[in-house]
């Protein structure tokens, strides 16, 4: 069962504050491989629209402005790292539009998930998830897809448990402005030990691996989806799951992983709440819209969910923040589920029965 309330909220912008101009040039390289490429990265006769979020649990920060990456340091505003997603590093017209940590509680590395717009004369435009480390300053990989993404999220390994998410090695789910929604499997480890050996050749490699993403429908047989799994992991590509597609197909805003019902929030541009099980990979809920006179065009940007301490019933709140060109509004669903399963592990989570 689910309900759902709605609160309105004022935002005020009085306590807001803006990202420090970045140049068009990317600082200096870690690796002394790295000049030729540095100084080949564009220079844009436009400043192009910057991006930015926080990470490494609120240390530094990212910033992104056309194909160029910077990591800053909150507290000394030093620069961590800057990488150029340019064409000698194998990058033609590309755009970065996400930005994603991977692993947050790893306090041993930071790795980012980097969406890319390309713009190609010759196709009709793909996108790119770049797999980016930044200690190495180094694309440890990077995919392809037939897809225009404009959502990115991290899966984590409580939210993959008792599905075949559970063979990733590493989890993200990517949504699209043709309203697709994948699930790709990271292999991070295979990625990592490649990367570090690739650094330790005498002949540094300048531009980063581009390769192919195999795509299979969840509702395939199981034994069909496995195989094609392990064929991918042989042959070194990518392998992704497509989930139950949404009904009347909409861009995708935002996406959330809910560890507590092993599933994931999907906002749309036209204000829908969808919300899937992983374990099944099918929408159990569809709907949320905003109610008059707000029901204008209003997609979801961000949300994020609580499990409420006084409520004695198995649920969780949904917040969905909607951006309506007017003002922000913030509408919170309530879902009830039936009962608490727990495991040995000490991880709980809402099913229905």
């Amino acid at each position: 069962m689910i309900r759902t309330e709605w609160y309105e909220l004022a935002v005020d912008g009085g306590r807001t504050l803006k990202f420090p101009t970045m140049g068009p040039q990317p600082g200096e390289p870690k690796h002394t491989e790295q000049s030729d490429i540095t100084a080949a990265t564009e220079v844009y006769s436009t400043v192009p629209q910057q991006y930015g979020g926080i990470i490494k649990r609120g240390a530094w920060c990212w910033i992104s402005t056309g194909n160029v990456l910077e990591i800053t340091a909150l507290r000394t505003g030093q620069t961590i790292a800057t990488y150029g997603f340019v064409e000698p590093r194998g990058y033609e017209n590309c755009c970065i539009r996400c930005v994603e940590e991977l692993f947050p509680q790893n306090n041993e590395t930071v790795l980012l998930a980097i969406s890319l717009e390309c713009f190609s004369a010759a196709e009709s435009g793909c996108s790119l998830v770049a797999i980016y480390s930044i200690e190495r300053n180094q694309v440890l990989s990077c995919m392809e897809l037939p897809l225009h993404i404009t959502a990115l999220a991290f899966v984590s390994s409580n939210c993959c448990r008792r599905s075949l998410l559970q063979n990733f090695d590493g989890c993200i789910a990517v949504g699209s402005e043709e309203g697709v929604i994948l699930l790709l499997d990271l292999n991070i480890n295979k990625l990592i030990n490649t990367c570090d050996e690739r650094l330790k050749a005498p002949i540094g490699q300048l531009t980063d691996d581009i390769v192919k993403c195999r795509i299979v429908d969840y509702n395939l047989q199981l034994a069909e989806i496995h195989r094609t799994f392990r064929e991918a992991r042989q042959d070194g590509v990518n392998f992704g799951l497509q989930v139950e597609a949404i009904n009347d197909p909409c861009a995708v805003q935002s996406l959330l992983p809910i560890d507590l019902t092993l599933g994931l929030a999907v906002g749309t541009e036209d204000g829908r709440l969808i919300l899937y099980d992983l374990a099944e990979l099918q929408i159990v809920h569809n709907g949320g819209r905003l109610p008059q006179p707000q029901r204008r065009l209003a997609p979801i940007v961000k949300m994020s969910y609580i499990e409420p301490v006084d409520d004695p019933r198995c649920c969780l709140y949904v917040w969905a923040l909607h951006d309506t060109n007017v003002n922000l509004t913030a509408v919170m669903h309530t879902v009830v589920y039936d009962k608490r399963v727990a495991e040995d592990d000490g991880f709980y989570y809402f099913e229905v029965s």
